[in-house]
């Protein structure tokens, strides 16, 4: 009976017997959920004080967030983040060139210290 109960979604708890979590509570308050979800949410929160709750404390957290973000000042401008951004990409531009520069140089070494063995052989084509 229990079960044929849970699939006609007539008990409070989910399909699956637990609560809908806090993203499904915050979509259900934002009117994001399906129309079958809405009414299963609905009435989970008819008879759950405690997602009810949960629920009532969506308006006043946002409210908190947005002041608490008002309180940090404003944004820096994204000048500064592209200046600094700009520093490291030519930073590493410097060091790429940096290294092929020492990469080539100890090419070329090797090759002079080589180049009297390159004409003792013998060549054959």
């Amino acid at each position: 009976m229990l079960g044929s109960l849970r699939k006609l979604g007539l008990l409070l708890d989910g399909p699956d017997g637990v609560h809908p979590d806090f993203a499904e509570l915050l979509a259900y308050h934002d009117g994001e959920l399906g129309s079958r979800r809405t009414a299963w949410v609905a009435r989970h929160l008819a008879g759950c004080c405690e997602c009810g709750a949960e629920v009532d404390g969506i308006d006043p957290g946002l409210r908190s967030c947005a002041d608490a973000l008002e309180e940090t000042g404003p944004v820096p401008p994204a000048a500064e983040g592209l200046e600094r951004l700009m520093r490291v990409i030519r930073d590493e531009t410097q060091l790429r060139a940096e290294q092929e520069r020492l990469r080539n140089e100890r090419n070329s070494r090797i090759v002079a210290e080589l180049k009297t063995y390159f004409g003792s052989y013998p060549r054959f084509c």
